[in-house]
């Protein structure tokens, strides 16, 4: 059943913020790109009008698509959202701030947040960096070929939206070069 996975009440925001990057997904793709693991059903993010609980706009979908049969077609991916660089300028305490909604198999599918700087290795994004709306569970590791599996993620039927807040200063400061990647990953069936 749905739960209560997001806060819907929107976060304090520092009302004298620096904005640095802003996609509200009106545009087009904008730099963003999608890419997958290559399950034997290959498919992407997609943009997408109507979503969820009446959000109006336009937003980023993975599709948590009910597939497979776990013996002898095994759809576990990972599929992944990819920014455009994000240059930091001279932002001393950044922080990334994404309105989501949840609607996966609690705890076998689900997605969290990578970060990479200045070009380096993509690193997971800890819930100890989310100041509000963390991830709400861990993805199993027993009988759980998501390739995500024993991660941090946000899992199951969230039934609204919410936003979260991540604070960046832990990874990037100024003068730094960022790029975020959202990932969903699935297991087999």
């Amino acid at each position: 059943g749905t739960q209560a996975i997001l806060d819907p009440t929107p976060p304090t925001i520092c009302p004298s913020r620096l904005t640095v990057y802003q996609d509200d997904f009106e545009h087009g793709i904008g730099g963003w790109t999608v890419s997958n693991t290559h399950p034997p059903t290959p498919y992407n993010w997609v943009q997408s009008v109507g979503l969820p609980v009446q959000m109006p706009g336009v937003g980023w979908f993975a599709e948590d698509r009910d597939i497979g049969d776990c013996t002898t077609v095994d759809e576990s991916a990972v599929h992944s959202l990819l920014s455009p660089p994000i240059d930091l300028f001279d932002a001393t305490t950044p922080t990334l701030t994404f309105t989501h909604f949840i609607a996966t198999e609690a705890t076998y599918d689900g997605g969290n947040l990578k970060i990479s700087v200045n070009d380096g290795s993509f690193d997971l994004v800890l819930p100890t960096a989310f100041t509000f709306n963390a991830y709400n569970s861990v993805l199993a590791v027993q009988n759980n070929s998501n390739p995500l599996f024993g991660q941090p993620a946000f899992t199951g039927l969230g039934g609204t939206w919410g936003t979260s807040v991540v604070d960046l200063g832990g990874f990037a400061g100024p003068g730094d070069t960022i790029r975020l990647r959202f990932d969903f990953g699935k297991d087999g069936c």
